[in-house]
């Protein structure tokens, strides 16, 4: 019985890869294997969700001019970075949640950076003003003497600047953030299209334009004829 088993166990082990390899080998060149993935040369080239740096490497290794413009056109709109979503989820909830989205790492460690700093520098200030009022102004209280920024009491002045400069940085912050997935995902989608051949209106830009114009030929005899040219977009 165990001999069978360990037969049975050494026959998959051969024959699932070797279906997963034959599977991959049928599919034909460029067609999509998976959402935002395309197979060229062999392998799968992702480009959903890839830093930018990733896929300026991808566009430098692989040459996507080969794939028929409607699997460009796929590709693009599987792949394409989203702007609207992101920019609300930074201003709304901070913290690179946005960007996160956008897989744009360096904008998520800004957003979580400033929110956190802002967040606690007015934590640390609302906390010493609590304190202040429970157990310092009442001393303060029984000489008569007013509580205000401008009183012998530092605490006041520590909290409320503390307060000020903390909300000050997560406001200044989040309006950093909805500027990031603006421009990150402006400059995403334009290397995309860039590597993809497609232009801003998403238009094929390895097209063959041909064109007929009249040509007159002055020399000893009058002679009109008719011109071909053709325009190669690159």
């Amino acid at each position: 019985m165990k001999r069978i088993i360990m037969v049975c166990c050494f026959v998959l082990l051969f024959i699932v890869p070797s279906f997963a390899q034959a599977t991959a080998e049928d599919q034909p060149y460029g067609s999509p294997v998976a959402s935002g993935t395309v197979l060229l040369d062999g392998q799968r080239v992702p480009l959903r969700g890839t830093p930018l740096v990733t896929l300026k490497n991808t566009f430098s290794n692989h040459d996507f001019s080969t794939l028929p413009y409607a699997s460009r056109l796929d590709l693009y709109e599987q792949s394409k970075v989203s702007i609207t979503w992101p920019v609300f989820k930074n201003l709304i909830f901070g913290f690179g949640k946005g960007s996160q989205i956008q897989n744009d790492i360096s904008s998520e460690l800004f957003g979580i950076i400033t929110d956190w700093a802002g967040f606690s520098i007015a934590g640390f200030g609302f906390g010493l003003f609590i304190i202040d009022m429970l157990f310092i102004f009442p001393f303060y209280a029984t000489g008569n003497e007013s509580y205000s920024i401008d009183s012998s009491d530092p605490f006041a002045a520590i909290s409320l600047y503390s307060m000020l400069i903390g909300g000050g940085t997560v406001v200044l912050g989040r309006i950093v953030q909805t500027i990031l997935p603006i421009t990150y995902g402006n400059r995403y989608n334009r290397i995309l299209r860039q590597g993809l051949h497609l232009t801003k209106d998403l238009e094929d830009t390895m097209t063959l334009e041909f064109s007929i114009k009249p040509k007159l030929i002055i020399n000893h005899d009058l002679r009109m004829g008719m011109q071909f040219v053709g325009t190669i977009n690159l």
